[in-house]
């Protein structure tokens, strides 16, 4: 959008905006019905429940969807400036003003809560976040506290994944995968140099309104030594659900090397499940995260033993001894490799040991554990040990099988 545009945009916007302030809130001209998409949002299984709520949900009036096409960098300006004149923010008009310069500056097609969190500082009531809170100013919330405000007493609960975003408004980018609808609060987040354990913030829409549960240390938190009492130490959300889960989520950044994600696995010592992204269409926050839909668990048990440095697969019994090795099944890299061994292994938990190489990165694990779902592998773990044996033929599918559920040797 030209300088000139921008201009013509934003004086629409301070005309349409002029006539709501100082005014009371004028009533529907019926009332308005949410109980639909409330009884949707709040079901075990979908991941969209934000997207559900605001368009299901017009609590000012006229539909959300301008807020939506902003949060995914398509902004309508005069769209935005109706929204919010029908929503009644009760913003004086230097607020409203720094708000729309912003969003008129924004580059087109570049997703930015920039201008929301000026509305947030110089206006907190519109969307209803502690200064500590505010980087999470964005469309999205504003829909949600509108929506929050005009709430029955009959509500049904509905808890979201807020957007997985550091103070300055920004998010590690991971890749997508297959995800779980599940909510983790405890998360790992894998940088260059270090750890960081954080709790994930989780949105809360339910008779009371709309409100943010979270606690110290927030996302992403603060570097840890001992990853299990860092995470022991962080609070569960007040809210009780059954899609919370205990698990920790390990946010690893797609173009890392796999070996951090697995070594910092290996350090949480508790069920873990890698971040998948979950996309603006279906999340309506860019920046969401999910876990993958299958767990990392302590390597005990019988289980088959993928070495990935020396390209070899074993069967380990329940003792914990190697019963046989075999090489992996052939295939150009790690990742073909891998993907031919899963069909061999279904329900089995599958040991990770040794260090990939550098070019099996975050996004090539997520694809491969993928493949390792379609195939139905129960679990994956990382462990210590190697798929050494005298058996050093090629794969073969059946005797690695035969091997896991044999008796010991004598």
């Amino acid at each position: 959008m030209s300088n000139a545009g921008r201009s013509i945009a934003a004086v629409a916007i301070a005309v349409a905006i002029a006539g709501c302030r100082d005014r009371a809130p004028t009533p529907a001209a019926k009332p308005l019905d949410c109980a639909a998409a409330f009884t949707t949002a709040a079901a075990p299984s979908p991941d969209d429940r934000v997207m559900t709520l605001i368009r299901g949900c017009p609590a000012c009036g006229p539909s959300f969807a301008p807020l939506l096409a902003e949060a995914d960098g398509k902004a309508d300006l005069t769209a935005l400036a109706a929204v919010i004149d029908a929503c009644h923010p009760g913003c004086p008009k230097s607020a409203l003003g720094k708000w729309r310069t912003v969003l008129a500056d924004a580059e087109p097609g570049s997703p930015s809560n920039r201008g929301w969190r000026a509305l947030a500082e110089s206006c907190p009531a519109p969307v209803a976040l502690p200064p500590e809170l505010r980087y999470l100013a964005s469309a999205p919330l504003f829909a949600l506290t509108m929506i929050g405000r005009a709430v029955s007493t009959a509500t049904p609960t509905v808890i979201v994944a807020l957007p997985a975003w550091t103070a300055s408004g920004n998010g590690v980018e991971v890749p997508t995968g297959h995800r779980s609808a599940r909510l983790p609060f405890r998360a790992v987040t894998v940088f260059d140099r270090q750890l960081l354990v954080g709790r994930l913030p989780i949105g809360v829409l339910d008779a009371t309104g709309w409100r943010i549960d979270t606690a110290a240390p927030g996302y992403p938190g603060a570097a840890a030594t001992d990853l299990p009492a860092a995470l022991a130490a962080i609070a569960a959300p007040t809210s009780v659900s059954a899609l919370l889960t205990d698990d920790t989520l390990i946010i690893a950044p797609r173009a890392a090397p796999a070996a951090r994600a697995l070594a910092a696995i290996a350090l949480v010592g508790r069920p873990a499940r890698l971040a998948v992204a979950v996309p603006v269409a279906t999340a309506a926050w860019r920046g969401v995260v999910a876990p993958q839909d299958l767990a990392w668990v302590p390597a005990t048990g019988a289980r088959v033993r993928v070495d990935v440095a020396l390209a070899r697969v074993a069967a380990i019994g329940p003792d914990g001894a190697v019963r046989a090795s075999f090489a992996l099944p052939p295939g150009p890299d790690l990742a073909a490799q891998l993907g031919a061994l899963w069909p061999a292994v279904p329900g089995a938990t599958i040991e990770w040991v040794g260090v990939p190489p550098e070019a099996f990165d975050v996004t090539a694990l997520i694809a491969t554990i993928d493949r390792a779902i379609d195939a139905k592998v129960a679990a994956m773990a990382v462990g210590t040990g190697d798929a050494a044996a005298s058996d050093r033929g090629a794969f073969d599918p059946a005797a690695l099988t035969a091997a896991l559920t044999s008796a010991p040797a004598p």
